[in-house]
């Protein structure tokens, strides 16, 4: 009995470890697209993809991402903030671009948006954007995580100042690990029986 726990246990802590996937950093891989209907692409793979985001004199970065089949996007974090402004903006679409201009946008055809940063109505560093975004006033909205598919993400610091943002989007397979689904499922098992002799 005590061998079959620790191998479900040891099953359940190989499957829950998250690995360091993409890692994106306008300082040293390039200026993120100003350019909604083009905007620069990314795949994610399983694991923390983190993007850091430099804004300098109200620069409008855009942000493809395609989160695979199989996986979903489950969580996305503001991991670092950096700005004499407390308050920055990131918005989300389905798709490959971004239909909607900053100069009049239409909150209604955005997927989520949210102010992010320690002002009084953005969403900490160490905070769930994910859900932040899928709650927001008069957006589309959605729950939970995001399903495989392609999204845009509009970011800016609308002060015009400079500053760095950092996220965390954490991409998890939704195909069970069979070897970890058997393993529970053996230990589930020999419990019962043990209980019901």
């Amino acid at each position: 009995m005590r061998t079959t726990l620790i191998a479900a246990v040891t099953a359940l802590a190989l499957c829950s470890m998250t690995t360091h996937a993409t890692d994106y950093d306008e300082s040293t891989d390039g200026d993120l697209s100003g350019d909604r209907f083009n905007p620069t692409s990314l795949v994610f793979t399983e694991g923390v993809n983190t993007i850091t985001n430099t804004s300098i004199l109200n620069d409008l970065d855009y942000l493809t991402v395609t989160v695979p089949v199989d996986t979903q996007l489950g969580a996305i974090t503001l991991t670092g903030f950096e700005s004499v402004d407390d308050l920055a903006f990131i918005a989300i679409q389905e798709g490959p671009t971004f239909t909607t201009s900053a100069e009049a946008p239409d909150i209604t055809a955005l997927l989520g948006w949210a102010h992010i940063g320690p002002g009084a109505d953005g969403v900490p560093v160490g905070g769930d954007l994910l859900t932040a975004l899928g709650t927001s006033p008069q957006a589309i909205g959605f729950t939970g995580p995001l399903d495989a598919g392609v999204y845009t993400f509009w970011i800016q610091q609308a002060s015009g100042v400079s500053s760095t943002h950092t996220f965390e989007f954490v991409v998890t397979s939704t195909i069970p690990v069979p070897g970890a689904l058997a393993l529970c499922a053996a230990a589930g098992i020999r419990t019962r029986r043990r209980r019901t002799h």
